[in-house]
């Protein structure tokens, strides 16, 4: 019986009228069929076009589902705004070039060098094309479909790992609500605004200042609250020293006051030298140093024979001043301003220097935090707490912005040994945020309240809070 090739031999295509060369041969040696060059051709083309097709919408699958999972990392991270973000993006673009790869080196490549001289080809090449087809691509009812892909994008890869780590420190964490952050103590409502508060060295004490000219100081453990008066004027500031029973107020009258705890609390000492509203107060040096500010001027004073001795002035800012802190053992200070500036001054022989002003915040500078290492930071009425290191040519620069309060900003701390950053807003909430290996500083916890949050104290087992009238003390014990 003469076969299917002898009889084609001597037969011309029936819609081209050309010679036939080619034999397509089914994927199980069936369904043979008969091609001219020009048929050939067409079909190749045809069979490329569809590749590409297939191979487009099953990438366009694929970074769906990416940017799915992307999505829901971000929901779970607290929206990971900055590095979620870059992540997503790279791994688009990883995609993005697999798809180039794959559809026009892998397919268009050797079709073109392997298979473009048409007339050229026997059946044992075209054998050799269903081959290497086989290998990606699945032929079925004239259906094609694409494997699964094995991608080793070793930029990928690293991606996945980043997004292994960030979940696996955040399941570390062992976030629970109930032992995170529990309200443990309400104070009494006040009837006058609150202006300011702090917690003591020992969490044993809350200093509280309102629109009048007295000092509060609760007892956490009796619930008592004890007087101090001093001041002939509405006190804007207080803060307790971290390593004495003392607490520094300032008032409107532009005198700061030192107070001592020795069985009762009385005046140490007052300090004469401004002549508007004190702002801001800082502690350095392990209570040698106080730094206060009023208006757009700050002054240094440093302890000398049981008082302390106004030192130096330092100007600059080109509005007013409403944080400072000390920071590397008090080697900087670092100043936050209403003119929407940050400003680092440095300690040498004595005398301080302006040394460098960061201008990265949009609105007003409301607080500033200083950790136990060489990083601060700062908080601003435009939504965002921004962090700064020390470079290796001894200046300083912003690290990292963190966003996700959606109010103004109002008061940023770090707890003890500088793990745990704290910050309040506007937006009613109370965002806890903590350095992963990544070197990228996350929000992994949220306390939701019913109002404005203006003020906050942290020390190793407590957290204070308040609005405009109420305040609210938390245990804390599995942060630290």
């Amino acid at each position: 019986m003469q076969s299917f090739e002898a009889k084609l031999a001597n037969l011309n295509c029936s819609i081209h009228g050309l010679e036939i060369l080619y034999v397509n041969i089914g994927q199980n040696g069936t369904n043979k069929r008969a091609l001219c060059k020009q048929c050939r051709c067409n079909d190749i083309q045809l069979h490329r076009n569809y590749l590409n097709e297939v191979v487009q919408d099953y990438f366009e699958k694929r970074r769906k589902e990416a940017i799915k999972l992307i999505q829901k990392l971000q929901f779970e991270f607290n929206r990971k705004y900055e590095q979620i973000q870059g992540l997503l993006e790279k791994i688009k673009e990883m995609f993005d070039s697999k798809i180039k790869e794959f559809s026009e080196k892998e397919f268009l490549n050797d079709f073109q060098e392997k298979y473009f001289g048409w007339g050229m080809l026997s059946l044992k090449d075209v054998e050799d094309l269903g081959m290497m087809l086989s290998k990606d691509v699945e032929f079925q009812d004239d259906q094609v479909t694409i494997k699964e892909i094995d991608f080793k994008s070793n930029d990928l890869e690293e991606c996945v790992e980043v997004l292994q780590i960030v979940l696996g420190e955040l399941e570390e964490l062992n976030i629970n609500q109930e032992k995170l952050v529990k309200l443990d103590i309400s104070l009494p409502k006040y009837e006058r605004e609150i202006s300011q508060l702090d917690l003591s060295k020992d969490e044993d004490m809350v200093g509280v200042v309102t629109l009048n000219q007295d000092v509060d100081i609760w007892n956490l453990q009796t619930m008592k609250k004890t007087v101090l008066k001093g001041h002939d004027d509405i006190i804007n500031a207080i803060i307790f020293s971290r390593f004495s029973n003392s607490l520094i107020t300032g008032g409107r009258e532009g005198t700061i006051k030192v107070w001592k705890c020795e069985g009762k609390w009385i005046i140490h000492d007052i300090l004469i030298g401004h002549d508007d509203w004190i702002t801001a107060l800082a502690i350095g040096n392990q209570d040698q140093l106080i730094a206060s500010a009023s208006n757009q001027e700050i002054l240094i004073w440093q302890y000398k024979s049981d008082h302390y001795i106004k030192v130096q002035k330092l100007q600059g800012h080109s509005d007013s001043i409403y944080s400072l802190g000390f920071l590397c053992s008090w080697k900087y200070l670092i100043s936050g301003s209403y003119d929407k500036t940050v400003r680092l001054w440095d300690s040498k022989e004595g005398q301080w220097n302006f040394k460098q002003q960061f201008y990265y915040h949009s609105d007003k500078v409301q607080s500033i935090a200083c950790s136990n290492n060489t990083v601060f930071g700062s908080c601003s009425w435009d939504q965002s707490i921004r962090l700064y290191d020390q470079m290796t040519d001894d200046t300083y620069d912003c690290i990292q912005v963190l966003y996700g309060h959606q109010g103004k900003v109002y008061q940023i701390q770090f707890n003890h040994d500088s793990k745990i950053l704290y910050s309040c807003s506007h937006d009613n909430t109370i965002k806890i945020w903590s350095q992963l290996q990544t070197n990228f500083w996350e929000c992994f916890y949220e306390i939701k309240q019913d109002f404005h949050i203006k003020f906050i104290g942290v020390r190793k087992n407590r957290l204070i809070s308040s609005n405009y009238y109420e305040i609210y003390v938390y245990k804390q014990e599995q942060i630290n």
